[in-house]
């Protein structure tokens, strides 16, 4: 794993399941990243405006703003573009997760290798002079 720079914004996990949230924060922190859940899309954009995420992890199922709707509130609230990526139960090729602009996609149940090959390449990609 490369090193991860103190600059680097927080990995927002969003789910409305706390054992996902608990699983993904404890894999993710275990790796040196900084770590911020929400149990919903609300939660989320106000993470999102104390802190300007390096990368967010979101189910598309959740209660409130979801999908596409909740990328266009973070990318507001933060005032830049946020890489964002789905974990969901659904299919790329599913119409929900086809109209989400993301960066990556996890199936659940994910394997954790892949959990940290996506992370590490969207985080390390946002920080200059960082490779994965």
């Amino acid at each position: 794993m490369a090193d991860i720079p103190r600059t680097a914004g927080p990995v927002l996990i969003v789910d409305d399941d706390a054992a996902v949230c608990e699983f993904v924060e404890m894999a993710l922190s275990e790796q040196g990243y900084a770590v911020e859940t929400a149990i919903n899309g609300d939660a989320a954009v106000e993470a999102a405006k104390r802190t300007t995420p390096a990368l967010v992890l979101m189910d598309l199922g959740l209660p409130g703003p979801n999908g596409a709707d909740l990328v266009a509130k973070l990318q507001r609230a933060c005032g830049t573009r946020v890489p964002c990526a789905v974990m969901s139960g659904g299919r790329p090729g599913d119409d929900v997760v086809a109209s989400v602009d993301v960066v990556g996609y996890l199936a659940k149940p994910f394997d954790v290798d892949a959990l940290f090959a996506l992370v590490e390449r969207h985080v390390c990609a946002a920080q200059p002079g960082v490779t994965p």
